[in-house]
């Protein structure tokens, strides 16, 4: 089933998370982040509310219920922020095992169909639900993660974790417009750090595996690939 598939990549990504964590000095791990430069614990504590919210959609699925409304997420993100900045790693910490819990539980209990079928769902505009899983589930995290080294310098660990995350997903038995999906992400972080013969090459391969116009239809008009776009004009 492509939930067992997507539940071991985000064990994975969890692993990432904890190596993370782990990694940090305790200058890193004792900083105060500010609101256009987060610290680690911001930046771990975000995603793990996130993924509870996204638990909180996946069971509303389960139930037959409408889905929860939440305020635009980039007021939210600003609230969320000074809200969680002063806890505690512990408490920090116990969110983030809560909510891979809470978010694998409700992941296993979607079928083959759930996942990838395309118009299923209103409030994902046509797309298929793996698409939202992973993109909640588990690229969320790993953009996380390398913004973190990108404000500190560090582009090419930054790119490492891009990369690393792509390469799981595409060597993984995932449908191809999974595959697509986290190319193209990749695509627009190459694109938006100068890499632009990479961003093209990696482009034209998510294009081909998406079976719908949307990646291109989208690709024409994203702000995160116009630097492709003026290269060719």
């Amino acid at each position: 089933m492509l939930s067992t598939v997507l539940l071991r990549l985000l064990d994975e990504a969890r692993r990432d998370e904890l190596a993370f964590v782990e990694s940090l000095d305790a200058g890193e791990r004792e900083a105060t982040g500010l609101p256009d430069r987060w610290s680690a614990r911001d930046h771990v504590a975000h995603v793990a509310y996130w993924r509870l919210r996204f638990a909180d959609r996946l069971e509303a699925i389960h139930r037959n219920e409408p889905q929860p409304e939440l305020e635009p997420w980039e007021t939210l993100n600003a609230k969320l922020f000074e809200e969680h900045r002063d806890r505690s790693w512990p408490e920090v910490l116990a969110e983030v095992e809560r909510s891979h819990q809470a978010l694998g539980a409700a992941i296993e209990r979607l079928s083959d169909e759930d996942l990838t079928a395309f118009g299923r769902y209103d409030w994902l505009e046509g797309q298929p639900l793996h698409d939202a899983v992973m993109g909640s589930a588990y690229e969320h995290l790993q953009v996380h993660l390398a913004q973190y080294h990108v404000e500190r310098g560090d582009l090419t660990e930054a790119r490492r974790i891009h990369e690393r995350a792509v390469a799981r997903v595409v060597a993984a038995d995932t449908p191809p417009a999974l595959k697509g999906i986290v190319l193209y992400n990749l695509a627009c972080f190459h694109a938006l750090h100068g890499a632009l013969e990479e961003a093209r090459r990696t482009l034209d391969r998510a294009l081909g595996l998406y079976p719908t116009p949307f990646l291109a239809e989208w690709a024409r008009t994203d702000p995160d690939l116009a630097a492709i776009r003026d290269a060719a004009s």
